[in-house]
């Protein structure tokens, strides 16, 4: 007999890094926080366009080249990227995100390419009055070399993964952050946007040890893109946003077909909830080593899909469509 674990994750969600009062010990939280914020944050810099090369590491010997370009005015970002024969545009407006997708399926790791950009700000632009305890809440504190540049760390104990942020102990940055359970995100090789704020030249997401994702060369330059660039795409899907958005809630979760399946197979899903609470987009990523090839999960994993069911998000009464993160992983009782 075998077992479901469905873990879900919010895609949209913040990244947790850390700041300043390295003299002290043990330093606060909040304080190596703020100090990585007051470092690196583009906030002052006014309207500006940002572009990187991007390269997606396969489990094989196998790299898909990409590029990206991120235009950013204020509360108003658009990003647009490709990677391999898969193209993005994602438009942000207050309250609001439009998403144009090439296809259906994206890998999970490609998600963060949409909100990079403030990926090495450890301070969310919000943060809601209810998470600001918790979001400064680490128990540990401890000191260690990252690529030879002494660092600060904070952890703290979860449910299922570690929090981790490490600093760099001279420049108030960040350089190292977990992105999930086992997943984990490094920035390197910082440099001053005209005597300003630093931001990092390359970014790596590690998976298991091993690099998934790099975004590598990475350019600012003052650029004001005009009001066409962050007009809402044709076609686009409209997802809400509000600070006290309640996220999606299993309702039904159909097994997919396990013949063939052996213990430990893992499927990573990018998916968007509809306002009905159904699936309106997918991707299914094997992680196993089993001997189930990818496209055979992907069709079992689509025809269970299909009767999934949520209880949809929702922003204040109202449901609303949504970008979320599911994990599942198929284990033994």
């Amino acid at each position: 007999m075998r077992k479901k674990r469905i873990a879900l994750a919010v895609q949209a969600g913040f990244f947790v890094l850390l700041s300043s009062a390295f003299s002290q010990d043990p330093p606060k939280a909040q304080d190596l926080i703020q100090a990585a914020h007051d470092a690196v944050s583009l906030d002052k810099i006014g309207p500006y366009e940002l572009r990187a090369t991007i390269v997606l590491h396969g489990e094989k010997p196998k790299t898909i080249p990409g590029h990206i370009r991120v235009v950013r005015n204020g509360d108003l970002t658009r990003t647009e990227f490709q990677l391999g024969a898969y193209e993005e545009i994602r438009v942000t407006q207050p309250g609001k995100e439009y998403l144009v997708r090439s296809r259906d399926y994206t890998p999970v790791e490609i998600h963060f390419l949409s909100t990079f950009v403030r990926s090495w700000d450890p301070l969310p632009s919000k943060l809601p009055p209810k998470l600001r305890k918790d979001f400064f809440n680490f128990s540990r504190f401890y000191k260690q070399r990252i690529h030879s540049i002494e660092s600060v760390c904070l952890s703290e104990k979860q449910p299922f993964s570690e929090r981790l942020l490490c600093f760099d102990s001279a420049q108030h940055v960040v350089l190292r952050e977990n992105f999930s359970q086992d997943e984990q995100i490094e920035f390197a090789d910082y440099v001053p946007f005209e005597s300003g704020p630093l931001f990092p030249k390359t970014i790596v997401i590690f998976k298991s040890n091993r690099p998934v994702l790099e975004i590598k060369d990475i350019e600012i330059e003052k650029k004001n893109p005009g009001e066409e660039a962050f007009v809402a795409p044709a076609e686009a899907i409209e997802l809400e946003r509000c600070d006290d958005q309640v996220q999606p809630r299993l309702l039904k979760s159909p097994d997919p077909d396990f013949a063939g399946m052996e213990h430990g197979e893992k499927v990573a899903l990018s998916v968007i909830v509809d306002k009905d609470g159904a699936i309106l987009r997918k991707h299914v990523e094997h992680k196993g080593k089993g001997k189930l090839k990818n496209d055979e999960l992907l069709e079992r994993t689509q025809i269970a899909l299909r009767r999934w069911r949520f209880a949809p998000a929702t922003c204040g009464s109202h449901p609303v469509a949504t970008e979320i993160a599911v994990e599942m992983n198929y284990i033994r009782n």
